[in-house]
């Protein structure tokens, strides 16, 4: 039995460094794709399925939940934090705003999250891209 027990002491402490690697690489990603929004998106609507408010002691956090129908015919459905005052400029059931790459529609973001990028780029004189 003592070997089941450090296996599984092992397997414990191997997955909150699998966990942390995760985290980074998936905030690392959307970092790049909303970059890649910034630069080569387009506009489009989706659908706003729902709203979801979290609450824990001291801070909240707000989530969208919206649909829409990509340029090859498929839906794609996407959930995204957002700040307070786009989530309580929004109502469900209704259109929103958002910027999608033609190319890749499952890479998508709400239109202000990417205009914020595109206005930081432009502060710090970066070149964007030109749409494909």
């Amino acid at each position: 039995m003592e070997y089941a027990d450090f296996a599984l002491s092992f397997l414990m402490w191997l997955m909150v460094p699998v966990a942390v690697i995760y985290t980074i690489y998936r905030v690392i990603r959307r970092g790049y794709e909303v970059n890649l929004l910034a630069e080569r998106g387009v506009d489009g609507k989706a659908w706003l399925k729902h709203k979801q408010l979290f609450r824990r002691r001291s801070t909240s956090t707000r989530r969208l939940i919206y649909v829409f129908k990509g340029p090859d015919g498929k839906n794609y459905k996407r959930h995204s934090l957002v700040d307070e005052d786009e989530f309580n400029a929004v109502q469900e059931n209704s259109e929103i705003d958002i910027v999608y790459l033609p190319d890749s529609p499952k890479v998508n973001a709400p239109k202000p999250m990417v205009e914020l990028v595109r206005e930081t780029k432009k502060k710090q004189g970066r070149d964007m891209v030109p749409p494909a």
